[in-house]
């Protein structure tokens, strides 16, 4: 798959599988692992229940800002984009045109994500 943008040097980015299991971690399994070990804290007598489900709140905002962060990295390096669509002009009006498309990685995707620039006049 193609870019619509510049071929300057970004940041690389992690896999989507190392994303994707951040994202999971930061989203639901810390969560859940803080309330789980809270709750039954409270019931059977466990020790420091703010202590730890205090420390698994600290390192769920830590894995938020990461995944935010790391998921600005990718929106801003238009790797998301299968393509763009860019303005044409002709005697008739103005169509849009397919460009920077890659058709073979689209072979197999039921839906393509398509980047509209601005219209320059």
């Amino acid at each position: 798959m193609t870019s619509p943008t510049n071929s300057t040097s970004s940041p690389k980015l992690p896999s989507n599988t190392l994303y994707d299991r951040l994202k999971l971690t930061a989203l639901i399994l810390l969560p859940a692992i803080g309330a789980l070990y809270f709750g039954l804290a409270q019931i059977w007598g466990w020790p420091a229940a703010d202590k730890v489900s205090g420390t698994v709140s600290v390192l769920e905002v830590f894995a938020g800002v990461a995944v935010a962060w790391l998921k600005s990295i990718y929106s801003a390096s238009g790797a998301q984009y299968d393509g763009e669509l860019s303005w044409v002009d002709h005697d008739e009006g103005t169509a849009l045109h397919l460009t920077r498309i890659d058709l073979h990685a689209l072979e197999n995707k039921g839906e393509i994500l398509l980047r509209i620039p601005a219209r320059r006049e």
